[in-house]
């Protein structure tokens, strides 16, 4: 896999959650931190006129700007890889959702030069911040 070619799975986690997201970190996980990019939960419904399921999707942060989360890997059961056309959904899903006019940090052609910087310097020190609380293990992450 090249570097530019995104890697997508679906996460189990602990609390029954099932994201399906872009991934990054996964090559090296001795952080114990993975980095889920533009995360929308997966969510499976019974119809109630028939035997079949449908699946939604849904940011799986919403009260949140950030696109990129960082997530201790003490609270993942399993990565996995993900159905094409569960993919595709998902794509489209998230190509809607940034054409919706929702703030969206990879829109870089909207941005000056200062302030994409200014915004990663900031994402990067929460991040490095979370990433520590997440090692020490004695701070409880909400």
């Amino acid at each position: 896999m090249s570097e530019t070619e995104a890697e997508y799975r679906i996460v189990k986690f602990v609390n029954g959650d099932d994201v399906i997201s872009e991934i990054r970190g996964l090559e090296d996980t001795t952080n114990d931190v993975i980095f889920l990019v533009d995360a929308y939960q997966i969510q499976t419904f019974q119809v109630p006129t028939s035997e079949t399921q449908t699946v939604a999707l849904r940011k799986w942060a919403p009260y949140t700007d950030d696109i990129t989360v960082p997530v201790s890997l003490r609270n993942v059961i399993s990565i996995s890889s993900v159905k094409n056309d569960l993919l595709q959904y998902y794509i489209n899903i998230a190509e809607q959702q940034r054409d919706s006019g929702e703030p969206f940090m990879d829109d870089i052609e909207e941005c000056g030069v200062q302030e994409l910087v200014d915004a990663e310097e900031t994402d990067s020190l929460t991040q490095d911040t979370l990433i520590e609380m997440l090692k020490a293990r004695k701070s409880t992450v909400h």
